[in-house]
């Protein structure tokens, strides 16, 4: 019987694209307006951005590494010149404005409302505790939260079993218990493999919804 329900947090609860779109706008308009268009520097944004995560889920990377390069590579893809401590103050501009972006997955208040009652609910990220828990707070959703569980205090990162297992040890349950909601083909569909933990997997450009795939939030309420 499942007791313990645990979500990733950025694109799954938390809209990273939109809330890290505001972000880059005022980058752009203040740091890059006439050396490159925005809507070039958020598509390659993404694409460099994604691929750091994935060398950072990896371990080919670390976290300072992630953040020293993301904006310099960015720029170097479109061809526009951009020094490492250029490349520093767009991130340190960045992740001072992205923890308190409040936008959530459509239907995310109203599936943690109807799961609240019924299960202890717990987050599973590769980010940092202190950003990730500004993200919940200015969001709305931390007190929906037993757990929040990072990379910086498992020890682990996503797709790696040992996060997963710091975290039902934290919350005192074990994967025939719990079931992990997550958005990723590798950190959280591989990693909950990994760990044996039952997985959902949100896929919101996905065909239809089922047991195991979900397009929209709210099917959970049919599952769970």
């Amino acid at each position: 019987m499942i007791r313990h329900v645990f979500f990733d947090l950025d694109h799954t609860l938390w809209d990273f694209e939109r809330n890290s779109e505001a972000c880059l706008k005022e980058i752009h308009a203040h740091q890059l307006a006439g050396r490159v268009s925005y809507e070039a520097f958020v598509s390659a944004f993404r694409v460099i951005n994604k691929g750091l995560w994935r060398q950072l889920e990896a371990n080919t990377i670390t976290h300072d590494e992630l953040r020293r390069f993301r904006f310099r590579n960015t720029l170097l893809s479109l061809e526009v010149s951009c020094t490492e401590a250029e490349s520093l103050a767009m991130n340190e501009e960045f992740m001072r404005l992205l923890p308190v972006q409040k936008h959530l997955m459509e239907g995310a208040l109203d599936v943690l409302e109807y799961l609240r009652p019924k299960y202890q609910l717990h987050i599973i990220s590769n980010g940092f505790l202190d950003i990730q828990t500004r993200k919940m707070t200015e969001s709305g959703i931390l007190s929906y939260f037993r757990h929040i569980i990072t990379s910086d205090i498992s020890g682990a990162k996503k797709p790696d079993r040992k996060i997963f297992e710091y975290a039902l040890k934290s919350a005192g349950t074990t994967p025939d218990s719990s079931i992990y909601i997550g958005d990723d083909e590798i950190a959280d569909k591989t990693g909950s493999a990994n760990a044996g933990l039952p997985f959902i997997h949100f896929d919101p450009a996905g065909g239809v919804s089922s047991r195991e795939v979900i397009t929209e939030l709210t099917h959970l309420k049919a599952i769970l």
